[in-house]
């Protein structure tokens, strides 16, 4: 049987994130995931949700060339963004006919609705996993000289959606379509827009052992900087580490920094 390349918490991963951002109160609405030959079908209030998907040799000709896309309207009608087309075989099981979505479909359409089920004639599971997890990064073999993944191969690049946020369009064309179908089942949220500040923590210590600790304050702070301030203060840090680390200065000032943004009502995350 021929079945999207994704593994179950591949594709659990990727619809609880377009969830997410389609019907955040419904983050934690339980959902299950059944892999079908071409297709991917998650029960979710008792509908379900088929979506097309690719196949393996689909998903290597997807990371290795530029693909064959159609752009249609996004949920806003806005904006033309990219979605890749494969066509249905006959479902009757489902109730749904081949000519619903034939090769001559309509590419404004996203989805047709029968019953408790809607089906969704373009893949959104795996340009959204490949997207959110960066596969093309660590399964691609053509790199640079410095072993960095070029951008000119990434997908974004090759299939003209660099400044789409793409898996976030998807999420709402979903949505769009849920709550077209079944208004009394989904429905949207107002939102409220909040700042998160973000930290890249590239050296957690200053101090590590005391021969670091020496080459960092003479090194740097009197033979660089020339700053006898800089070295007393240095030294203070220095001393205060040796009896407890937690008092190394950057730890201080990571925890100055959660704590100024704390006290602002903020919710910083660090990395």
């Amino acid at each position: 049987m021929a079945e999207s390349p994704l593994s179950l918490n591949a594709i659990e991963y990727t619809f609880r994130h377009l969830l997410k951002v389609a019907f955040p109160q419904m983050e934690s609405e339980p959902f299950r995931v059944e892999k079908g030959e071409g297709m991917v079908t998650v029960f979710i209030k008792d509908i379900r949700i088929i979506f097309k998907t690719m196949l393996q040799e689909d998903m290597d000709y997807f990371l290795k060339v530029r693909s064959d896309f159609h752009l249609i309207a996004n949920a806003k009608g806005t904006l033309k963004i990219p979605v890749f087309y494969f066509n249905f075989e006959d479902d009757s099981e489902y109730g749904l006919k081949v000519e619903d979505f034939g090769g001559n479909v309509d590419h404004t359409i996203i989805g047709s609705e029968t019953g408790n089920s809607v089906k969704i004639c373009y893949d959104f599971l795996t340009p959204s996993f490949v997207l959110l997890s960066r596969y093309e990064e660590f399964h691609s073999e053509r790199h640079d000289e410095h072993g960095r993944f070029p951008y000119g191969l990434s997908l974004a690049e090759n299939n003209s959606m660099v400044e789409i946020p793409l898996v976030d369009e998807y999420a709402l064309l979903l949505r769009k379509w849920l709550c077209d179908s079944f208004p009394d089942r989904f429905k949207t949220v107002p939102r409220t827009p909040r700042v998160v500040p973000t930290h890249d923590i590239d050296l957690l210590y200053r101090f590590k052992n005391r021969w670091q600790a020496m080459r960092s304050i003479f090194g740097r702070d009197l033979l660089i900087n020339r700053d006898w301030a800089m070295v007393r203060k240095s030294l203070a840090g220095y001393r205060a580490w040796k009896q407890d680390f937690y008092q190394d200065p950057y730890i201080q000032s990571i925890l100055e920094f959660a704590k100024m943004e704390h006290e602002a009502g903020l919710e910083p995350v660090f990395f």
